[in-house]
């Protein structure tokens, strides 16, 4: 060993001198592709995309990154041919445009009433089963089986073949029939049978007692003032109804115009509680204003006071009336009849009343011999009673006066135009 005494010498290795084998990762060299920013649109939109196979758009419009060159793009949507192009992409926000071929036909439905009956309930529609909704429907190309229902209606059906680009339409206008019940209709007033017109839909069909076929979803009406009828029909079965025809206790109505007059029951009486205004012949408005008339109601001659009153109503004899006043002790107190408004002031004092009976006594005024009636200060109404053997009739008034008291007088029968009260017969 080299050094060590007593030992034989070796001679060291003979190396080659400098450096070799050198080692280095190789540089990144891009492959220059060029990209660009791309707005797609479809008609219609909606539509999904692959770009070379690889899916990149779920719905247009989108805008994506393409490599430049040819890139081929398909496109797919339900109901559309699917379209397989290859477009050029040439630069940034290039705008392409695909339009697909509509593979689908047209089933229009056309929704009818008869006569307006359940308008207001919709049709319910399936197709092979599954729901849908009434107008135009698209349909692949196929045979269908359509149902048509409705509350009101009898069910339809029918079967229809769609064919690409092709417009199938079914008006149900000459194909719908109502669904009926049978309708056995009696009607009663204050527990009485009566015999009253009965309305179906607007239409009369009869009257009372009525039994015949009803559409379930018409409107059933009775009498001259169309009350509802308020009965639930059923299909196919008949239900049998009575109606009580509504009395309003606390009005009337005249049949000969219509008008109709709120009443009030005092004591044993029953009066009307407003001043009668029904145009006989001798009547006239007070000051010949119609609001006069409105508001006051007519005012008549004696005679003609005789035979105003509607039938079961007459003109309250001298009698009748002091049966009112005693009752409500209002000779002295005619406040207590007079209505809350409609009088005239009198010296800076209201002149309404309190209406403690609901009789609402009115100014109505009037005209004639012993007479001082203007109208919103005194209220002057006719008695069916004569006075002595004379021209003159009986007749009550109150005033604005500060007494408010109620007074007999009488005045020309003739020449005399005063209100009317009805009393009840």
């Amino acid at each position: 060993m080299p050094g060590v005494s007593g030992g034989s010498q070796v001679a060291s290795p003979s190396v080659v001198g400098g450096i070799s084998g050198l080692q280095k990762a190789a540089a990144y060299e891009a492959d220059d592709e060029k990209r660009y920013l791309v707005n797609l649109s479809t008609e219609p939109a909606g539509v999904a995309l692959s770009f070379d196979g690889v899916p990149s758009c779920p719905k247009t419009p989108c805008k994506v990154e393409l490599r430049e060159g040819n890139v081929r793009i398909i496109a797919a949507l339900e109901q559309y041919e699917t379209t397989d192009t290859t477009v050029s992409i040439k630069q940034n926000n290039q705008n392409i445009t695909i339009a697909l071929k509509p593979n689908f036909g047209i089933l229009e439905i056309k929704s009818a009433y008869s006569d307006g009956i359940g308008s207001d309930k919709q049709w319910d529609l399936s197709i092979n089963g599954k729901p849908n909704f009434l107008g135009e429907i698209r349909l692949s190309p196929n045979k269908y089986s359509v149902k048509l229902n409705h509350e009101c209606y009898e069910n339809i059906g029918f079967d229809v073949g769609i064919n690409k680009g092709k417009r199938e339409v079914f008006d149900m206008a000459n194909k719908i029939t109502l669904k009926k019940g049978g309708l056995a209709l009696s009607a009663e007033r204050d527990g009485e049978p009566v015999s009253e017109p009965v309305y179906v839909n607007g239409k009369k069909v009869g009257e009372t007692p009525f039994n015949g076929a009803v559409p379930l979803c018409a409107m059933v009406e009775i009498g001259s003032g169309r009350e509802a009828v308020d009965v639930k029909l059923k299909y196919n079965e008949k239900v049998k109804h009575t109606h009580s025809i509504y009395v309003d206790k606390n009005s009337f109505t005249d049949n000969r115009d219509g008008k109709k007059y709120r009443t009030v029951v005092i004591g044993d009486q029953t009066w009307m509680a407003e001043n009668l205004n029904y145009n006989a012949s001798g009547s006239i408005c007070n000051d010949n204003k119609p609001a006069n008339c409105d508001k006051y109601g007519r005012l008549y001659d004696w005679n003609t006071a005789k035979t105003a009153c509607p039938k079961g109503w007459h003109l309250p004899n001298r009698e009748e009336w002091r049966i009112l006043i005693t009752y409500t002790r209002s000779y002295l107190e005619g406040i207590k009849l007079k209505a809350t408004s409609g009088w005239n002031d009198n010296k800076g004092k209201s002149g309404n009343g309190t209406d403690d009976f609901g009789f609402s006594a009115l100014p109505g005024g009037g005209s004639g011999p012993r007479l001082r009636g203007k109208v919103g200060d005194y209220g002057c109404w006719w008695s069916g009673s004569k006075y002595q053997a004379t021209n003159d009739a009986f007749f009550l008034y109150i005033s604005n006066g500060d007494r408010n008291t109620i007074s007999n007088d009488y005045s020309n029968k003739d020449s005399s135009l005063l209100s009317i009260r009805c009393v009840k017969d």
